[in-house]
């Protein structure tokens, strides 16, 4: 099935809100995914082009190391049993 990325977006805003409490902390001490891009790896951005003129710097492994940390979460809480948190 192909969706394009507007598509993604209106199905998550239709997604019910939800308010959760954790019982206890879920332990994610597993090893963060080495990724390496190597000259590619940084990047300059602009939060605000109307008011920032200074550019902020960013690397793209951490941007991809932060995806799999939640992922992964989401994926533990769900095999925990714990569901609507685990969404």
């Amino acid at each position: 099935m192909f969706f394009t990325l507007s598509t993604l977006y209106v199905k998550a805003l239709a997604l019910p809100d939800a308010e959760s409490e954790l019982k206890e902390p879920v332990d994610i001490s597993f090893p963060k995914p080495l990724v390496g891009f190597e000259e590619h790896d940084a990047y300059a951005m602009i939060f605000d082009p109307y008011q920032d003129k200074e550019s902020v710097i960013g690397l793209l492994s951490d941007d991809v190391s932060d995806i799999y940390l939640d992922v992964m979460r989401g994926l533990l809480l769900y095999k925990q049993g714990d569901y609507t948190e685990a969404v």
